[in-house]
């Protein structure tokens, strides 16, 4: 998937040229043209030219976030979405602000998926190209009986959308994953690795009529078996879209 057809600037504010190019590039292979500033004064004025954008923020550089923040709530209220790289900058910092999220170089491409889908960036017309495969995501968990009453039922969406956008085959549940969905919901891996193993578990022992398929059928479904069938069951499906 690419995004060469969203109408909404993006840049990256950073004094560390390399990081700049590594994201720029990364941003490139996506189809996202990513716009360079290296100092307060050529942001401000970026900011002041543009009524919607987005902004990539090394957090590097945290002595400018509340000057920034504090300029687009008169300026903007709201228009500009600021991303907080963390990077070269290991701060835990909270994200309250609904337009402001925090991510790093290996999961910016998740990130951008989530501003679109969230805010309805108009995408050739329509919203965005995640809409048809949220809506598999979300009909493959129901289909199993996952539903958001389920604690893990949102982890798991999380999974399948980190999974379904690697452009290989692999899972790194405990090495990327868990760590990626514990820090954006403020928990723990092992919680987020027990409450998907709960979902899964007591979907299976409430309906397992459903779990009678190929691949996990007669066996004890691990979070990494089950995630993998609905991967390759959703990308089937999304390939015929």
């Amino acid at each position: 998937m690419s995004f060469e057809n969203i109408k909404i600037d993006v840049a990256i504010f950073t004094k560390d040229m390399t990081y700049a190019y590594k994201m720029r590039n990364k941003c490139n292979s996506i189809k996202i043209n990513l716009n360079y500033i290296d100092n307060l004064k050529q942001l401000l004025f970026y900011m002041m030219e543009h009524d919607k954008c987005i902004l990539l923020i090394d957090l590097k550089y945290f002595k400018f976030i509340q000057l920034i923040l504090q300029f687009c709530e008169y300026k903007n209220k709201g228009n500009i979405i600021f991303v907080f790289l963390n990077d070269n900058f290991n701060l835990n910092i909270k994200i309250e602000d609904e337009n402001a999220y925090k991510t790093n170089y290996e999961n910016i491409k998740n990130t951008f998926f989530e501003i679109y889908e969230k805010k309805k960036i108009e995408y050739n017309g329509q919203t965005s190209p995640k809409s048809n495969l949220m809506e598999n995501i979300v009909d493959a968990l129901l289909k199993f009986k996952i539903s958001p009453k389920h604690i893990g039922y949102t982890y798991l969406k999380e999974c399948l959308i980190l999974g379904l956008n690697q452009e290989n085959n692999s899972l790194q549940l405990n090495a990327k994953v868990y760590p990626y969905i514990a820090n954006k919901f403020m928990t723990t891996i092992s919680n987020v690795e027990k409450c998907i193993r709960i979902a899964i578990k007591k979907a299976k022992k409430n309906f397992p009529e459903a779990f009678d398929v190929d691949l996990i059928r007669n066996k004890k479904v691990t979070n990494r078996a089950f995630l993998r069938y609905l991967i390759e069951k959703i990308k089937a499906r999304n390939s015929e879209i």
